[in-house]
């Protein structure tokens, strides 16, 4: 039997020969039909055979580093989207003394995995050189996030920004899509005594929740369920203090489903298509006076498309901010997407709303953004949530609520901040005589 092909990506090919990116761009260009060929692509990712690339790098001189990962215990035997999962899977059950002591779901995965050709003196080779820590970790890495496309991750730096954002010593929180985990580990990290509770319709996704959970040592206060969210009453109303989450994208719900026990919708019945739906089912589960914050795309942000519950949001008070996340950040599309802040019955009502747009820290392979810059996004926040006046800047305003209701514009920080931030006509009259 032939042995797997290791595949990897312009990035790692960077790595092992200590040079930049563009520095292999350029390989390929120069030596275009000498250099390897890609041997298949994972979203915006090249991806090449990884003994093609070593071979070339040594007929050409060029020196390698090989850097022991964990990747490299697992290589040719999961597929390259398998990767992640598979170090959750791993990690859960180094932490139990047997397979056995493991909830089914992730029994089922470990048992299932452990039986594949080489996976056992795998794992037995990763626990060897690697605590779990180090395991759950590479398991959130950028490359595993590319790799990675069932769609049930979010990246690392965006779950931290999440769990910054909720209200100080929330003491119940629900992710009600909770993929992977990944979310629900940050507001672990940040209120280890808060109740736990992460929902997601996926086996798999649950699944790899509990195995972050067990192996990061939460589980204990955290609950699972396996619920539709979009099902009528599948989640408990007005009980829990943070509602959050990294939902899907552009999830299509039938209409007699939307209509079925209408009531369940406070702003109205949603449109198909439309992602504030997700807005609509966090805040019934929200207690009065806690708060919500789900990750939606960009194009969901105009309160004119039909079936959109953010025009009766924002009359109410709901809407609390807006906060712009970077192009290329998510791991599987290029689509901007942004976090909306809410409540629930606000007393008092702010009188404004906090626009403001995260800026990229790391730019890694294919313009993909790897890490966020948050210091001063969650400065301005905190002064926002706390009532205070913040001086307006090119990335972060506050604008009066009824100003927003009355323009009926997308909720964009990039349209706020540039419409707020006009130059003064005679101000600028002035400059270009000078």
């Amino acid at each position: 039997m032939p042995s797997p092909i290791r595949k990897i990506s312009t990035t790692e090919i960077a790595e092992l020969a200590g040079v930049s990116t563009a520095a292999v761009s350029q390989w390929r260009r120069r030596h275009r039909g000498a250099f390897p060929q890609p041997r298949s692509t994972i979203g915006r990712s090249i991806l090449f055979d990884r003994a093609e690339v070593l071979a070339w790098l040594e007929n050409h001189g060029r020196s390698v580093t090989l850097v022991k990962t964990p990747y490299e215990a697992l290589v040719g035997l999961v597929e390259p989207g398998e990767y992640s999962s598979t170090l959750l899977y791993l990690a859960a059950y180094a932490t139990v003394e047997a397979l056995d002591e493991l909830p089914a779901l992730v029994r089922e995965r470990g048992e299932r995995l452990l039986a594949q050709p080489g996976c056992f003196q795998a794992f037995e080779a990763l626990t060897q050189d690697f605590v779990v820590a180090a395991l759950l970790q590479e398991s959130e890495s950028p490359i595993s996030l590319q790799m990675d496309r069932s769609g049930i991750s979010s990246p690392e730096s965006m779950n931290r920004l999440i769990a910054e954002l909720a209200p100080s010593t929330p003491s119940r929180v629900l992710d009600l899509a909770c993929g992977n985990g990944g979310t629900l580990q940050a507001v672990n990290a940040r209120f280890p005594d808060a109740e736990l509770f992460g929902n997601d319709l996926s086996d798999e996704a649950l699944a790899q929740a509990q195995s972050r959970a067990i192996s990061g040592k939460w589980e204990a206060h955290t609950h699972w369920e396996n619920h539709d969210a979009f099902e009528p009453y599948a989640l408990p109303a007005d009980s829990f203090d943070f509602v959050c989450s990294a939902p899907p994208f552009s999830v299509p719900v039938a209409k007699d489903r939307l209509e079925m026990h209408s009531e369940r919708w406070p702003y109205g019945v949603p449109g198909r298509n439309d992602d504030t739906k997700w807005l609509q089912v966090a805040h019934r589960c929200l207690k009065p006076g806690g708060v919500g914050v789900i990750n939606v795309f960009k194009s969901a942000l105009d309160p004119r498309n039909h079936g959109s519950a953010l025009a009766p949001m924002l009359a109410d008070g709901s809407i609390l901010a807006v906060i712009g996340l970077p192009v290329y950040f998510l791991p599987t599309t290029a689509m901007p997407s942004a976090l909306v802040v809410f409540t629930k019955n606000p007393r008092p009502v702010s009188e404004s709303i906090l626009f403001v747009e995260v800026p990229n820290a790391e730019e890694g392979e294919n313009r993909h953004v790897e890490d966020l810059d948050t210091e001063e996004v969650l400065r301005v926040y905190a002064e926002h949530m706390a009532g205070r006046t913040i001086s307006p800047s090119a990335t972060a305003v506050q604008v009066p609520r009824l100003e927003v209701v009355a323009a009926r514009k997308p909720l964009l920080a990039t349209y706020w901040t540039a419409a707020t931030n006009q130059p003064d006509a005679a101000e600028l009259k002035s400059e270009l005589e000078t």
